[in-house]
């Protein structure tokens, strides 16, 4: 759980933002934005553990929210999609402490722990623990990537995980075959029909 005082570069940071910034060097400026990032994430992860707390003492409920994102929308006076967001960290983050340490420390940016916590949410209860086990070095990599490079890559992780779960991949497709039928007011009918390629070469 994120319970840290923010650290001494934090302070830091906001002093010299509050100082007259017209002697900045290039290196400066650069040196700032490089930090507000690392900032921006220690927050996030602040906020989720904050949310957290509210969702465990039924704060969300007891002020008259439905749940952590509507929270999120009384509070921070953001959209449906950012408040979501923000709530999902807060469920997921406790759960992925490699990821929420990773957050607060300013390694991992926000958008990329976002990532993680969409998957952690997706994935089936039994298949968690395989995110567990390689979750360390998934925030390594993911450290080092764009959002969306970060979104192909855990995509990709989760296609593994689907990949191995004990059957082969003709009978994965075969498990989608499907066939529906739709019918029309002059008494035609329409089929529609998603067959797997051994069952479609037998047509």
């Amino acid at each position: 759980m994120v319970t840290e005082i923010a650290p001494a570069m934090h302070h830091r940071l906001l002093d010299r933002l509050a100082s007259d910034r017209s002697g900045w060097s290039r290196a400066d400026r650069v040196g700032a934005l490089r930090d507000l990032e690392r900032l921006r994430s220690w927050l996030t992860a602040q906020e989720a553990a904050l949310l957290a707390d509210c969702h465990r003492e039924a704060d969300d409920v007891s002020s008259g929210a439905r749940d952590l994102a509507q929270l999120c929308q009384q509070t921070g006076k953001v959209g449906y999609g950012d408040a979501k967001r923000r709530a999902r960290r807060a469920h997921q983050l406790p759960h992925l402490q490699a990821t929420e340490r990773a957050l607060a420390s300013g390694r991992l940016g926000s958008a990329q722990a976002d990532e993680l916590c969409g998957l952690a949410e997706r994935l089936e209860p039994e298949k968690r623990h395989v995110l567990a086990e390689h979750e360390v070095g998934l925030v390594a990599e993911l450290a080092e990537m764009t959002p969306t490079q970060a979104r192909k890559r855990l995509a990709r992780f989760d296609q593994d995980l689907q990949d191995d779960d004990g059957t082969s991949r003709h009978e994965r497709q075969r498990a989608r075959n499907s066939h529906r039928e739709r019918k029309h007011g002059d008494g035609t009918s329409t089929f529609f029909t998603h067959l797997d390629p051994v069952a479609a070469s037998q047509i």
